[in-house]
């Protein structure tokens, strides 16, 4: 048999004395200044900062004084079998830069990373301005930022990270720069294997 429905009006039941009836809240909008002043100001900050030193110095006061008076060993033979006066002032020339570098105290850089721009110190780069990046992050402490960049005079800058999270790096600068790994030069791989 089939079903019936009845559409006719039936009485609205009526409300309990407590409860009231839902009624919508009326919204009106904020004035035009006051939703760009909201916009302003954002909920999270949109940008990284650390601070690093320029590099990490591994080696103690007493390797690197036994390492220049090797060099300046080097320089008093190669006077003494060859008379190069040439050789033997080059080495004494390294032997010399190896102890002021040594010695010298190195300031802690600032770093911070926007949206727009990597900023160390007071030296800003825009991203558009930079080719391509990589996070050089090894498990023998190697954690830095290196970036390939258009000037000519400064084809790479290396920032160590620090604390800083690696992958919160790359998810800041990955949608901006490409990524493409870097090879290191043969200067660096030889400072890295001696750890100077």
């Amino acid at each position: 048999m089939a079903r019936t429905i009845d559409l006719r009006k039936s009485p609205t039941p009526e409300l309990p004395k407590n409860r009231q009836p839902f009624v919508r809240p009326v919204v009106v909008p904020p004035k035009h200044q006051d939703v760009t002043a909201q916009l302003a100001v954002p909920s999270a900050p949109n940008y990284l900062s650390w601070t690093t030193l320029p590099y990490e110095q591994t080696w103690t006061t007493g390797q690197v004084t036994i390492f220049t008076a090797g060099i300046g060993a080097l320089a008093a033979l190669v006077w003494y079998l060859q008379r190069d006066l040439v050789f033997t002032a080059l080495l004494l020339v390294v032997a010399v830069s190896l102890i002021f570098l040594s010695r010298r105290k190195h300031k802690p850089l600032a770093v911070k990373l926007t949206t727009h721009s990597i900023t160390v110190d007071d030296a800003e780069y825009k991203l558009r301005d930079i080719k391509s990046f990589w996070i050089d992050y090894t498990s023998t402490g190697i954690k830095e930022l290196s970036l390939e960049t258009n000037r000519w005079y400064l084809t790479y800058l290396k920032i160590p990270l620090a604390d800083q999270d690696p992958l919160a790096v790359r998810d800041s600068l990955i949608l901006q720069v490409p990524e493409q790994e870097h090879q290191i030069s043969l200067i660096e791989a030889v400072a890295r294997l001696v750890k100077f």
